[in-house]
């Protein structure tokens, strides 16, 4: 059985070094026995002491007690200022699309669930994760999102014909100005 955390693997060389029984470092460490004796195995064929091993780090513990495990858990990774550029870029993506093309130029890359926990912790280190809060009465204040694709077309609300963007604000302008040239005339006839 494999000891994934270097905390319990370097309490397992200390009290190993103080003469302990495979039994007391089990239950000191709460592991089975068969781990303990593992540890001390790979232990005695790397040379590794304790004194040695609180030196390093514990990224280099495991590389240096499992090595082909270690090996195997290095996958290709992605460039995340990139995707994160891309993301930003184009509105329509999303983080499974970018995934995809990262599988198919390295298929034996992170899968998708590590995919995007590394994304968002990348995010988080980078503060790219930032937000503005903004503390508001209900009802008080209206706030309008203008993310997001805008309409290709709009419904005039008393004729109910469709309008390109903007062309209803530019008919109700000259609509006003005609409405005021009418008014004029009006005045005129009338003095």
């Amino acid at each position: 059985m494999r000891c994934e955390e270097a905390v319990k693997i370097m309490e397992v060389l200390r009290l190993w070094e103080q003469g302990c029984s495979q039994r007391e470092i089990a239950a000191s460490v709460k592991c089975a026995k068969s781990t303990v004796g593992e540890i001390q195995r790979r232990s005695r064929e790397q040379g590794l002491g304790y004194g040695e091993a609180s030196e390093m780090t514990n990224a280099q513990i495991q590389e240096r007690l499992y090595p082909k495990i270690m090996a195997g858990l290095a996958k290709a990774e992605p460039e995340w200022r990139l995707i994160h550029k891309h993301l930003e870029a184009n509105r329509r993506l999303n983080l499974r699309y970018l995934w995809e093309e990262y599988r198919y130029g390295s298929p034996e890359g992170l899968g998708y669930s590590q995919f995007c926990r590394r994304y968002h912790q990348w995010r988080e280190e980078t503060g790219k994760e930032v937000v503005m809060v903004q503390e508001r009465e209900p009802g008080r204040e209206l706030f309008v999102d203008w993310m997001g694709d805008t309409l290709s077309c709009v419904v005039a609300g008393e004729t109910g014909e469709l309008q390109a963007p903007g062309q209803s604000k530019r008919r109700r302008q000259r609509r006003m100005v005609g409405d005021l040239a009418a008014g004029v005339a009006e005045r005129a006839a009338f003095f």
